[in-house]
């Protein structure tokens, strides 16, 4: 029964018959063909052009339950053939795969975005940590008639900004930098002494320390502040004039800067 039907649907394609192709008389009128099938309208075939059509034939069996079986026969299925179901399930997958296409772009563009960002951050760290000296004994500087550079000699970690000849930090990018300053001095109990410093940025004070023996031989103290410094500008530590500060391999005295953020 299929193929019957089947063989009376393509005998109503235009130049197509059962056996093949066929020649349209040119007596022939339009929307008529001549083949087996003999001279028949056009009216199962639903086509956007001459060479672009799409036939769709079913056929229900009824043996106590029904079973109905459809065939769709397209010439192109990338025709905007909304009768036919096999177009568009394929036009479908086609919007399906631009989708997917486009998405992947956009994800390999953020990825790249991501990277870049995450080399950027590597480029612009900037870490110091320093200390006065690594000596086995207490080692003492100062006190002095004038204020004089701290030069930390020893090194913690340093990304290349802090100079141990000179003691100072050179700061290599424009942002926020966390500063931090510890001091500390000790003497006998019958001797009078001061633990004082000051924080400078190029060449001005933004933060003094300072501790004066008072009932103890011992004097210390610290600062930490975030400031925003610009690319060059040059941060450093000075020992004020009749103060003295003392270490050893315990670390008292200590200068630790670091970049927060670029801006």
């Amino acid at each position: 029964m299929l193929l019957c039907v089947l063989h009376a649907a393509f005998g109503q394609l235009p130049n197509y018959g059962w056996n093949g192709q066929n020649q349209l008389p040119s007596s022939s009128p339009a929307g008529v063909v001549t083949g087996e099938t003999g001279i028949s309208p056009i009216n199962n075939i639903h086509s956007l052009s001459s060479s672009h059509w799409c036939v769709c034939v079913c056929v229900c069996v009824c043996v106590c339950v029904c079973v109905c079986v459809c065939v769709c026969v397209c010439t192109d299925c990338n025709s905007d053939q909304a009768s036919c179901s096999c177009c568009l399930m394929q036009r479908k997958m086609q919007r399906m795969e631009q989708l997917f296409n486009s998405t992947v772009s956009e994800i390999s563009k953020q990825l790249a975005s991501s990277k870049t960002n995450i080399n950027s951050v590597k480029t612009s760290r900037s870490v110091f940590s320093v200390a006065l000296n690594n000596a086995s004994a207490l080692t003492c500087v100062g006190p002095n008639a004038n204020d004089a550079p701290i030069i930390y000699k020893y090194t913690f970690y340093n990304t290349g900004g802090y100079s141990t000849q000179t003691g100072i930090f050179t700061a290599p990018l424009s942002g926020v930098y966390s500063l931090a300053v510890s001091i500390y001095s000790v003497t006998s109990a019958d001797k009078s002494q001061a633990s004082c410093a000051s924080l400078l940025v190029n060449g001005n004070v933004v933060s003094s320390l300072s501790d004066r023996n008072g009932l103890d031989v011992e004097d210390s103290s610290t600062s930490v502040l975030a400031i925003t410094l610009k690319a060059g500008d040059q941060v450093s530590v000075s020992l004020l004039s009749g103060c003295n500060i003392c270490d050893s391999f315990n670390h008292f005295n200590t200068f630790t800067g670091f970049l927060l953020y670029a801006v």
